[in-house]
């Protein structure tokens, strides 16, 4: 039971460095050349905000990349040719290099998919838990706000502010497109301000009244006909730097003691942009002639993934519905298997509370497992509790699944009450992998895909899992050799073919659970659109309620069911002696002393007993006539 508490403290270490949809990535010493940053479904009105911080390298060689899957393939050619870096001209892709004269992220756009994505220099929702933030709420402030953040302006300078407003305010076309706008809106659309500070800049370089533009800033302190020219100097570079569209071309940065730190945020506003996304930075520095290594990195990146309504990517908004349906239906589910095993007048084994208990268990943690998707979807954030519940009964009903398949392959409880010592190895090393590759699974969850031990659990997680999926599939293979040995041997051939048939039937079950829940969800992952990826979730959770289904009532507690056949000789005797005796009978079945031996059964009307005459065949004749009085058994 000690396990337990050093579950609990794992995952509570865990959870606190991970801050779900609101990623935080730490690059220390890095020295890879791509790293995945970000992997999220946006559709129409979502929003990809990024806070670079602590960045130091070589910035001449520091890019980032936005791949819309489908489209421009940064991925399979990052796959494909792991040395390509992205900082060339010629690659038509949506990439972002760091100018150091100018101090400014410049954003490549040569692809036409992504004409429609608008870049911000703000970063959204990165205040921490209980930081008060102050938010700019009329016209001016979001103009200044735009200014400062586009380095324009000092921080505490209103006069150019002051002077667009004036002119926003004198031209009824700017006065016609204000009033569409909510001014508390403007801070998260931080795009609308500047495709309204282009359309003034565009109006006012191509007016050839400078009179009239000089009359409409007089009302404004400390502009003088003087200072035109520097006003002038600022539309020019608002209109260099803002697309129609209102997208930057440039974004600044802050460089200070040789660390960088930037902001900025990615839009999706219209359908056409709506795709399954991924941010990658790129570390292009050559070797060292010297060290023969890399340039290493140290980053620190925050990042908010949001669609409209929910913190979610686009596709996993039906999964806290999905999971809280699946948790009913398994509840539902254990309830039926507790009342009819309490209700049975048939033999009742310990392997069916056991059954009862995988499905007891599988039903709580999708009830965690929705709350935590909820909670996600709606603050962004992990609840830790809700999180901590989900991952350790997440543990506890794998362990207690692969358990209850190796017990029902090794015919414990049904056939016999002791496990042979190979089958005892096989649960010593089946069941703590099975713990490891749970245990992995959380460290993957809990992880960011660009986080250097992601990929290394990533491995580690795929080949336990196949070992165990592989593992447990021996007993029940050593079960049926055993049974196909006893038929031949001893006098219970009917009863044996019978159980030999029950045991292939769940060789089969298990064979297609495993394949249908890696194999067949692996492709559906890679195949299905990202938008409809909550039906790989729905896929996997109903070939599971099939397989639980299936194997219930194979191994239900009725009379007919060629496993609970006792002989009438021992049906008044307990369980445990009959399942000794069993176990004697299997160790003779298997030697050669029973050849020629005839089978004794006493009759429970009296205490005489009838010889019961088997013909036998000697070891050397062939067993073919053998086989076919078998087979019409």
């Amino acid at each position: 039971m000690s396990i337990f508490p050093c579950l609990f403290w794992v995952f509570v270490v865990l959870c606190e460095h991970i801050i779900c949809r609101k990623h935080t990535l730490n690059l220390k010493n890095d020295g890879r050349k791509a790293v995945l940053c970000s992997h999220f479904g946006f559709a129409k009105g979502s929003f990809l905000s990024v806070s670079i911080q602590k960045l130091e390298g070589d910035l001449q060689h520091i890019t980032f990349t936005l791949d819309k899957a489908g489209d421009s393939g940064v991925a399979s050619l990052i796959e494909s040719k792991s040395n390509t870096c992205f900082w060339d001209k010629s690659f038509k892709f949506l990439y972002l290099s760091f100018d150091t004269s100018s101090k400014t992220l410049v954003i490549h756009n040569n692809d036409s998919h992504y004409k429609g994505v608008i870049f911000e220099a703000t970063a959204l929702e990165m205040e921490e838990d209980g930081e008060t933030v102050i938010r700019p709420t009329g016209l001016l402030d979001n103009i200044q706000y735009a200014l400062r953040c586009l380095r324009l302006v000092s921080d505490d300078s209103l006069t150019v502010a002051k002077a667009i407003n004036a002119i926003i305010l004198s031209e009824p076309q700017f006065l016609n497109s204000v009033k569409h706008m909510v001014p508390s809106d403007l801070f998260e659309k931080q795009y609308l301000v500047y495709r309204l500070l282009r359309q003034v800049a565009e109006y006012k370089l191509s007016s050839d009244s400078e009179e009239l533009f000089i009359q409409v800033l007089k009302p404004v302190k400390h502009i003088e006909p003087g200072n035109m020219k520097e006003l002038q100097h600022i539309f020019r570079i608002i209109l260099s730097q803002i697309t129609p569209s209102g997208s930057l071309q440039r974004i600044p940065y802050e460089m200070k003691d040789n660390v960088l730190s930037a902001n900025f945020t990615v839009r999706f506003p219209n359908v056409s942009e709506e795709g399954l996304y991924s941010l990658y930075f790129h570390n292009c520095a050559e070797l060292n002639v010297e060290s023969g290594k890399r340039h290493l990195v140290n980053l620190t990146l925050k990042m908010v993934e949001k669609n409209v309504d929910s913190y979610l990517s686009a596709g996993q908004h039906p999964l806290p519905m999905l999971y809280a349906i699946s948790c009913l239906a398994y509840l539902a589910l254990s309830i039926f298997w507790f009342v009819y095993l309490r209700v049975s007048k048939n033999s009742v084994f310990r392997i069916h509370y056991l059954m009862l208990a995988v499905v007891l268990i599988k039903s709580v943690s999708l009830g965690f497992h929705s709350i935590n998707y909820y909670v996600i979807g709606k603050h962004g954030a992990h609840e830790e509790s809700w999180a901590i519940m989900y991952y350790i009964t997440h543990i506890i009903r794998g362990a207690l699944l692969f358990i209850t398949i190796l017990l029902i392959g090794a015919g414990w409880a049904f056939i016999k009450h002791m496990l042979t010592p190979r089958e005892r190895n096989v649960f010593l090393i089946v069941i703590p992998l099975q713990i490891l590759a749970n245990i992995a699974t959380v460290i993957i969850e809990e992880s960011e895909a660009g986080a250097a031990r992601y990929a290394t659990w990533k491995e580690i997680f795929i080949f336990v899992d196949l070992a165990c999926c592989g593992a447990i599939l021996f007993p029940v293979v050593w079960s049926i050799r055993h049974l196909k040995t006893a038929s031949q041997t001893d006098g219970k051939a009917a009863i044996n073919l019978r159980n030999l048939r029950l045991f292939r039937h769940f060789y089969i079950l298990v064979i297609c659970y495993v394949y249908f829940t890696r194999v067949i969800v692996y492709l559906m992952t890679i195949t299905v659109v990202y938008s409809y990826s909550w039906l790989v979730e729905l896929f996997k959770e109903t070939v599971t309620f099939i397989f639980f289904i299936s194997v219930g009532y194979e191994f239900r507690p009725v009379n007919d069911n060629p496993y609970l056949l006792i002989s009438g000789d021992e049906e008044d005797e307990d369980e445990d002696t009959v399942m000794e005796r069993m176990h004697m009978e299997d160790v003779w079945s298997q030697s050669g002393f029973t050849d020629g031996v005839t089978r004794v059964q006493r009759s429970k009307s009296n205490n005489c007993k009838t010889v019961i005459p088997m013909k036998t065949y000697p070891k050397s004749q062939d067993n073919k006539s053998f086989q076919q009085e078998l087979e019409n058994a």
